[in-house]
Parts: C-alpha cells; structure tokens; sequence
C-alpha cells in the first residue's frame, strides 16, 4: 500500500503480503501493520488512536471577555482599515486611531468610527482578557513552530510556540466530542500563514472556545479560513503595522454576539377561557431588557396582566378579549439593534357549540351512509360512538374522528338507534342527540336460465317471485326487458352471454348475480318444395312456381340461399320472395339466416316454351350443419302440351285434313265447342269436342244433305277451365 504526499489517513492499515509506504506530510491517526512486508515512512506525523477509555479533555477554563466579546475587529492602540469589500457579523472600532474602509451594508453590527465611551471601555477589557490568557501556564509545548500546519491535530489544551510560527496547509482542532472544550495557543513571536491556510473544528470543536495569544505580528494570508479569537499586542493584518488591525476582502465572523439576540422565539399559546395563559423568549445579550406588545401597543402590568417587561408574559385570567394573532416583545440591550421576536398568537377557547346535530338515516344494505354534525369552536375533535361505545374505523367504516361519520357499505348489523358523537377541545365537550340508522333488507331474486341451448332456440330467463317486485333484465346485444320471466324467441351465438336481474321492492334496488347462457351451435335440417301452378301447362301460357324453404331446427341456418335455375323450356317473367333477392341469371335465392321453425317462400312466374327442358331443381343449402341431405332437392317437371285451333280444314276423304282437329283439346275434358255458318246457324256442336267433326252438319239445317258447303264458318270454344271464350273462323274447303 502507498500513501501520496499530504494525505490524512485514520484508521488502521493491515497489510498481510505487501510493503505499507507513507510519503512526506502525510498524517495518520491510527496504526500502519504488515505481516509480511516492509514499512516505510518519511517526514509523517502518526500516533496510536484514542483509547475507548481516554479522559475527556476540556483544556483551561473559558475566559470572561467582558465586553470584547461584542468585537469581531477591535485594536486598542491602532487603526482598523479594510480594503475591497469584506462582509463583518459584529461591532468593528479601535480605541485609538480610526475605522475606516468599511460598508455598512455589508456589516452586521456596530462600526465606531472614532473612539468612544464604549471602545474605551473595551480597551480596559481587553488589557485584561490579555493579561489572564498569557499568564495561562502551557501543557504543551510545540518545537517546530516554523512547520507548524500541515494536517496536526490538537486536542484541548494550552499550547506554547516559543518562536515566530508559519502556519501552512491545516490545522485540525479536535474537541472529541465535548462542545465547551477550550484550545488556547500562545505564541511568543509573530505568526503568518500561507495562502489557503484552514482551521479545521472537528468533533464538536466550536470557534468561541478557540484563542490565539500572538505576542507579534499577525498576517492571515489570502483565501484563508480562520476559526477563533485572535488575542494580540502586534498589528494584525488580514491580508496587507504597531498594534493596527488591516483587512482585504475578508469575511469575519465573531462567535457570539453583544446584541439582543433571540435564542428560541414565543410561541403560539392556546388557553381555556378564564385560566392562564403566558408567553416566553429566551435571548441572548448584554444588558437585556423587554417589552411585551401587542401589535405596536405597548402592555404594561395591571389587571391580568404581568411581567410585561420581562422575558414571560403571564395573562391571568385569559379571556376571550385577551385573543390576538399580534403579541410580540422588543429586547433591548446595552449593544445595538433591538431585536424584535415573531408575532404570536393567542387562542382562547371556548366550549364546543353544536350547531347542526346529526339526523336519522334510513338506507338499503349495502349503500353508503354518512351521519354529520356541524359545530363552533377552536380545536375540536370528534369520537363517533354507539351508545357509549367508541367506534374505530375499519373496512366499511371511515371517520370516526372526524365531523363526518361514513358507514360504506353498510350491513343489516349496522343497524342501531344510539349513533351519536362527543366533541371536545383542550377546555370543555358536548355530545350530540342519539340518531338511529335504519337499514333495509335488499330483495332477493336468483336469476336462472335454460341453458345451455342451441342457437336459434329460444332463451328463457326466469327469476324468483319478490313481494312487489319490479324486474329489469339487462344482457348481451342490447337485450332489456321488465318482464319476471322474460322469453328471446329468436337467438343467435351472440345471445350468449351473461343476463343480469336488478329486482327493485319499492324500497331497496338489488342487482343479483348474474345468469350465463351457453348457446351451441346444434346442426340444423333446412328443407325445400318446389310445387307448379300445373303440371300440364300450355305451351307459351304462363306457369307459376312457389318455392318453400324452411328450418326444421333445432338451431338457427346460417348463410341461406336456395338454387333454382329454370331450364331452358321457360321464359323467366317475374318473382317475389317473402326474404332475400333472387338473381334469374344465376336462379340463386339469397335468404340469410333462418331461426329454427322459420320458413321462407318465394314465386316465379314463366312462359312455357314450344322447346326446351322441363324439369326444374330447387336446392337449398347453408353455411351452418346439416344433418338431413334428403331434404335439400324438390324436382318438379311439368309435362306441358300444345294448344292449337287450325284456320282450316278439307273433308274430302283423302286422309289429309279431313277432320277439324284441335290440338290439345284433350286437357280440356269440360271443353264446348259451337260452330255457325255465316247467317248464325249452329250447324254442329260438341261437348266435350275431341277433334272428330268432318264437316257435316249435326243439326239437320243443311239444305241437300249432311255435307256442308265449302265457306267460312265461326266458332265459339269454351274450354272449361275458367279461361275466357275462344272465337274463330274455319274455312271448309272439300
């Protein structure tokens, strides 16, 4: 281990396998040991640390200063000059000479520019605090004084340097601890220091117990820290002759000071209305005086009032009129300023007033209750109780010791008719009138389900029966209703979810637990029919398919649509769905979602073609589960015919034409047929007609036989079937 030059070491060094190496100046307080290594040391200062059972040391007796104590500059046959600003705390003059170079602005204390009755007593003081610290016989002697500095330490004790002393580098005082230790140093020659130069108090060392006696000049270099009392006959310069004190931009602090001081100020006194009430400061001062005030009015003794000029104000009795925020004391002493202590206060307290007491509360259990009582006075606190019995906050329970008692929530057991609250302050209390809390039972319904179900299924809610009851459900996808046992007829997976009850009773408002409704995905069995207006239509007549979809459950389809293309026998004409759009170029029938039981129906309306397809096929098909396949196709294939009544025809027996034949009389088996000549006569009729009339007359109204003559005729056809009269001409020709 290796020290640097100059350092303070404290403590002990143990070194097992290395060298210890202490450099010039260093210092150590404590023991340097190696096992096995060297130990090397040059020009250092070390001694053993004190034992735990050492003496207290406490040095000589702290000497009366008598009135130099109020100096922080003072020369009894010289001038005091300064140079720059330098900044004083405490009186500055000579007794001899002048006091020049200092800025009242920056001293805080007295300068006596000339001397003065003050300055000469001062000087007789300081002859004789000369005078008893010279003669203070010495403990030890220090022998270096020309090295003296540079990080020694001392303890309390008389010190004696018989030579002119430079002092470089620190000096450290150490009190050990014992805060009245005194240090004096007497030097027999002058004393000079360099710059940076520290006096260091450690350990409780304070610098009022600190004293040079210089019997020499005296220069404190620059930038130097220096704690205590210099006692000299030689001129003292504070950085630049006999007996004159010179300083340059110093700061000079003197340990305590001559002037009123206050040490610990009045304080704040409250006092009950007719007892005792008193104020005290304690200062610090030459030649003090005080004079209690209230504001800037002067107090005088008499009356209940005393000790008006001493350190304690005494009211006896206190009353109400005696109450102020102003009462201060002006201490005064043989040294200036004044000292003026902080404005205090009085407090008279009276007895608490209720001015709003507490009321009765009637809640549901489980709400927040709070009881209050407003009152008047100074420094009040409350207990909240029951009956007698203190109540202490809790869980549910806050402010018990405050104006304001909150029960939250509250239960059946809360329930009382004695809450009421003493207030006190420091003099008197009052208690408040009993109130009672009333708590009503909230009303109990437990919501149940028919979960779990399958989509598409209703969901039945149900709750117990509450004596005047009103119920409001609340639930998932906006689901309300007032209704006991309320019903979802049509639901969907979002249905699923939790269902709340909130049960009122006309008095108190529940909101029980809440209900889940598991909703699955059940399959579903969609099936479709397709049916036709006829089955034998005429052809370039119109039909008219009804397509029926439906869900025969038990779950709710998803994405439903329905296939239907017409085959290239019909013309499409039109179409209507009760849900969905069908699109003829595709013949997809889009529905959407089909709760279970639900059936939807859709028309299309056609010409049936003279060519073409007839079958037709309606498929049904969703995105959900289906279990049952049969039923997803209905064909249905009209077998249409073609209806033709011919302009003509020619009987003449030679197997071309020689009846009148109606194509597709046949589907028409309440057909009527009647036939007219060109003056009206019926000259054949048939009901139902089936293509057989060759030509001859049936009514015997023909001249010349049975054969008619070649000519136009006229025809009214009736089919039967509610359609309108078919009228025609036919030309016979043989």
């Amino acid at each position: 281990m290796s020290l640097a030059p100059g350092v303070v070491m404290k403590g002990n060094i143990v070194a097992y396998n290395d060298f210890i190496s202490m450099s010039a100046g260093d210092s150590l307080e404590g023991r340097a040991l190696s096992i096995n290594g060297a130990i090397g040391v040059t020009s250092i200062v070390a001694r053993t640390p004190l034992a735990c059972l050492a003496p207290i040391l406490t040095g000589p007796s702290n000497p009366d200063l008598l009135s130099t104590e109020c100096f922080v500059l003072f020369s009894a046959i010289g001038p005091v000059t300064n140079a720059g600003i330098t900044t004083v705390t405490g009186d500055v003059g000579t007794n001899s000479g002048s006091t020049l170079g200092f800025n009242p602005l920056f001293v805080t204390g007295n300068i006596h520019p000339v001397p003065d009755a003050v300055t000469a007593q001062t000087a007789t003081d300081f002859t004789t605090v000369y005078n008893n610290l010279n003669g203070l016989p010495y403990d030890i002697e220090l022998l270096y004084p020309a090295q003296f500095g540079n990080n020694l330490v001392l303890t309390p004790h008389v010190y004696l340097m018989n030579s002119a002393v430079t002092f470089t580098d620190s000096l450290y005082l150490n009190a050990q601890n014992n805060p009245d230790a005194v240090f004096v140093i007497k030097v027999n020659g002058a004393f000079g220091t360099s710059t940076y130069s520290n006096v260091i108090l450690m350990n409780g060392a304070q610098a009022k117990n600190v004293y040079w006696v210089i019997n020499g000049a005296i220069s404190i270099n620059d930038y130097s820290i220096f704690n205590g009392s210099i006692i000299s006959q030689g001129a003292i310069d504070l950085l630049t002759g006999v007996g004159a004190v010179n300083t340059f931009a110093i700061d000079a602090i003197m340990p305590t000071s001559c002037a009123p001081f206050t040490i610990t100020e009045p304080m704040d006194t409250l006092a009950c209305d007719g007892s005792i009430a008193t104020f005290t400061v304690y200062a610090e001062g030459i030649g003090l005086t005080y004079q209690w005030r209230k504001g800037n009015v002067n107090l005088i003794d008499g009356g209940n009032i005393s000790g008006a000029a001493t350190a304690t104000l005494t009211i006896n009795p206190a009353t109400i009129l005696d109450a102020a925020n102003d009462y201060n004391v002006i201490i005064t002493g043989l040294f200036a300023p004044a000292d003026t202590s902080l404005n205090v206060t009085l407090t008279i307290e009276t007895a608490p007033v209720i001015n709003v007491q507490p009321l009765s509360q009637t809640i549901c259990e489980g709400d927040s209750v709070t009881f209050q009582v407003t009152s008047s006075g100074n420094g009040l606190s409350y207990q909240w109780r029951l009956g007698n019995v203190n109540i202490i906050d809790n869980a549910s329970i806050s402010g018990s010791t405050t104006s304001q008692l909150t029960i939250d929530p509250a239960q059946l057991t809360d329930a009382a008719l004695n809450y009421n609250v003493i207030i006190s302050n420091v003099c008197l209390n009052d208690t408040s009138n009993f109130v009672s809390l009333t708590v009503n039972a909230l009303p109990l319904a437990v919501p149940t389900s028919n979960s779990p179900i399958c989509a598409g299924s209703p969901i039945n809610l149900f709750a117990q029966t509450v004596v005047g009851g009103t119920y409001a459900w609340t639930g998932p996808v906006a689901f309300t209703s007032t209704s006991q046992n309320p019903i979802i007829s049509t639901t969907t997976l979002s249905n699923a979810g939790y269902y709340a009850l909130i049960v009122t009773n006309g008095t108190c408002t529940s909101l029980s637990d809440s209900v889940e409704v598991v909703l699955t995905v059940c399959p579903s069995d969609l099936s479709v029919v397709k049916t036709a207006s006829s089955m034998e239509p005429m052809m370039g007549e119109e039909i008219t398919f009804t397509i029926v979809a439906t869900n025969n459950g038990p779950s709710a389809a998803t994405g439903v649509s329905v296939t239907d293309l017409l085959e290239s026998g019909y013309a499409y004409v039109s179409s209507t769905t009760t849900q969905g759009t069908y699109v003829p170029a595709t013949g997809v029938w889009t529905i959407g979602n089909m709760a279970n039981g639900a059936n939807e129906t859709m028309t299309i309306t056609a010409i049936v073609t003279h060519t073409g397809f007839y079958e037709n096929t309606a498929t049904i098909s969703s995105t959900s589960t289906d279990d049952n396949s049969l039923n997803n196709i209905s064909i249905v294939e009209p077998l249409p015919f073609d209806f033709f009544i011919p302009e003509g025809f020619s009987p003449n027996d030679d197997g071309v034409n020689d009846l009148f034949v109606i194509r597709g009389i046949s589907h028409f088996p309440e057909n009527n047929i009647v036939i007219f000549n060109r003056w009206g006569n019926k000259v054949f009729e048939a009901s139902p007609y089936q293509s057989t009339w060759d030509g001859k007359s049936t009514n015997n109204l023909q001249i010349g036989g049975e054969d008619l003559p070649v000519g136009t005729y006229f025809y009214v056809l009736e089919l039967g079937d509610g359609s309108d009269f078919y009228k025609g001409t036919i030309y016979l020709n043989n």
